[in-house]
């Protein structure tokens, strides 16, 4: 009884657990980084709601594209651990993976609807955040009250520093520790709002507008391969929009290009991030790779340890990829990348469908974008090792899971429902 009682419960207040889902994903995406307390409440929130809802609804696995890839690498990791050297380190790693695979589980069963809210969430937390680096940009006081609230000690002090250290060193990591973490949160504001212009006829200009603000603000975060890897992305979202008039799309990218030189030979702003470019170099990343590559040759079969390259080298490889292959093995980056690839090819084709409703336009883009933030970021940067950029990698992965399961079901309710006519 007790059960039947719980689950009815369940069902009256689904629509609204259903929400608080989705504003839980936006907001541990978001503030998963401010702090270490603050990550683990989040994290728990997360996992609490996530396996409310694996328990009480009709969940099978059998939705989740290319599942086998992501066990195969899985199962690396695990074997890998009896090379690591920091066996606390590869069970955090693992503790994510899992979690998160159960996020992107829930993600290939739940309803379209449902990843359209989970988007309006993640455009407003993410819009709070433009904000406050653009009001960071020119009063930097402001923001720092704020972020003497939001971060520990060791964290508001590396805000500071980068704050006080300029463009060239600096830059503005808003309400967060870091610049690349802010950087990210601006390329998926930046990346929203282009996805709105292309797809939206409503209040198009107010996207437009927040486009210029997203753009501003990942430009003072001063990364310049994040900003690299948002054009990338936009050149992308814009090419498949016009990919029927693709002289129009070559001519648009061509334009803004233009624009974009301009802007690095003669403004203030595009000089400074030149000189960084002309002085940082690889700010020492091929050091890290080629360790990778060296420990790879020592471990090619197990690897030497999920997440365990931390520990003997003080940081990460700074490329996931390098990482994976010289800590899971030749198989696990195998795996790996055949579960990231089959599914970035996947949602391309989300693209590649003709939609007469805007919103379903908007979620493939959307698909896109993210996973190819995230896979792009992971050339210089440790996407897959930091977990909210791996939370919204796997909510990504599922919502494509998600979409193709409804152009499935509306296809097969047209044929169902020509059939019923031509009767």
């Amino acid at each position: 009884m007790n059960e039947l009682y719980i689950g009815r419960i369940f069902v009256s207040k689904k629509a609204a657990l259903h929400k608080v889902y989705a504003w839980v994903l936006a907001i541990y995406i978001a503030f998963a980084s401010l702090s270490s307390k603050g990550h683990l409440l989040l994290f728990g929130a997360l996992g609490v709601l996530t396996l409310i809802w694996l328990f009480f609804e009709d969940i099978t696995i059998k939705k989740c594209r290319y599942i086998s890839c992501y066990a195969l690498f899985g199962c690396m990791a695990v074997l890998s651990m009896f090379n690591s050297q920091s066996k606390s380190n590869s069970l955090t790693f693992l503790a994510g993976y899992v979690a998160f695979f159960g996020v992107c589980i829930l993600m290939s069963n739940i309803s379209i609807e449902f990843v359209g809210y989970f988007m309006k969430c993640l455009f407003i937390v993410m819009g709070i955040f433009a904000v406050l680096t653009f009001i960071q940009a020119f009063s930097p006081e402001i923001v720092d009250k704020i972020c003497a609230m939001l971060l520990d000690d060791s964290a508001l002090e590396q805000n500071r520093n980068f704050v006080s250290a300029g463009d060239v060193y600096g830059g503005l990591p808003g309400i967060t520790a870091q610049t690349g973490i802010n950087a990210f949160y601006m390329a998926i504001f930046a990346g929203m709002c282009l996805i709105r212009v292309l797809s939206k006829r409503e209040y198009r200009a107010v996207y437009v507008i927040g486009l210029m603000l997203g753009v501003f603000d990942l430009i003072k975060t001063n990364k310049r391969g994040m900003l690299i890897f948002f054009c990338m992305m936009a050149f992308i979202l814009i090419l498949l929009h016009y990919r029927k008039h693709f002289a129009k799309a070559v001519i648009l990218c061509v334009v803004i290009g233009c624009i974009g030189l301009a802007v690095l030979l003669f403004t203030d702003v595009g000089q400074r991030i030149l000189q960084k470019f002309i002085s940082a170099g690889l700010s020492g990343r091929e050091t890290l790779w080629k360790n990778a590559l060296i420990e790879f040759a020592e471990h090619p079969i197990l690897g030497m340890g999920i997440d365990s390259y931390a520990t003997k080298y003080g940081m990460d490889a700074h490329n996931i990829y390098l990482q994976v292959l010289c800590e899971t093995g030749i198989v696990g980056f195998i795996a790996f990348m055949a579960f990231v690839v089959f599914n970035f090819v996947s949602a391309l084709k989300c693209c590649c469908i003709e939609y007469e409703n805007n919103n379903m336009k908007m979620i493939a883009y959307f698909i896109v974008f993210m996973q190819g933030i995230f896979l792009l970021w992971g050339l210089s940067g440790n996407t897959l090792y930091d977990q909210m950029t791996l939370c919204s990698y796997m909510i990504a992965v599922g919502a494509c899971n998600a979409f193709k399961l409804a152009i499935k079901e509306n296809k097969h309710e047209s044929r169902n429902l020509d059939v019923c006519q031509n009767k």
